[in-house]
């Protein structure tokens, strides 16, 4: 599918498809960091240096260059700490928002099937805001958690609609991965993380054109 033609469809489908191409262009390298990122998890402490190891390998696949293995090593080196602050912080609001759910389910008056729901909403939020945050932080040049949390946040916030489409592609990968197991070690990991880092390149260029056009627009009715 040509650039022009592509540019006819929303975002989020300009996205998926430019971040299929990617994938799809190195396969066998992503295949081989999904085996990597399977194998991290199953030693739990190499699991969250791992997973931003991988999202700074796409951040740079997605600008065109091919790190593989030795960006893999590159990035777990350069985050190792900082990948476990945000594991720690994931593991306290899931212990958090699920303990809340439950206590507040035994709660019979309405309030706590209220607070109940809001748990569960906390939660789902966050996981969502994640898929942002991480790739966020590999072009930040602040590379702080809380900045990348809160532009996760604004992502989603500001693109809904953009957001809900990544996420149905994102559970149909997930659907995939477990039902199949295959297609895990095929490289869906590696392509989902590369879809949310395609994802968040565009926001950026968006975002950035429409502050563009709101300055100059400012600055034509002062002249």
């Amino acid at each position: 599918m040509t650039q022009s033609r592509l540019s006819k469809y929303p975002a989020s489908i300009q996205v998926f498809v430019q971040a299929l191409v990617n994938w799809w262009d190195d396969w066998v390298g992503q295949v081989v960091l999904g085996i990597l990122w399977v194998f991290a998890w199953m030693t739990v402490i190499l699991g969250p240096p791992v997973t931003f190891g991988l999202c700074y390998v796409e951040s740079r696949l997605v600008r065109g260059e091919s790190l593989g293995f030795r960006g893999l090593v590159e990035g777990v080196k350069k985050y190792f700490f900082k990948s476990w602050l945000w594991a720690l912080a994931n593991v306290a609001v899931i212990f958090l928002t699920i303990n809340g759910a439950l206590f507040y389910g035994m709660v019979e008056a309405w309030w706590g099937a209220a607070l109940r729901i809001l748990m569960l909403s906390i939660l789902i939020s966050w996981v969502v805001v994640q898929f942002f945050a991480v790739p966020f932080l590999m072009i930040q040049e602040d590379e702080s958690l809380r900045l990348a949390w809160r532009n996760g946040l604004f992502t989603v916030l500001a693109s809904p609609g953009f957001t809900l489409v990544l996420l149905f592609f994102t559970i149909v990968f997930i659907g995939l991965s477990v039902v199949f197991v295959v297609p895990l070690f095929l490289g869906f990991i590696s392509l989902t993380t590369i879809l949310f880092t395609q994802a968040v390149r565009e926001r950026v260029a968006t975002f950035r054109a429409i502050v563009q056009k709101d300055a100059e627009k400012d600055q034509d009715e002062t002249d």
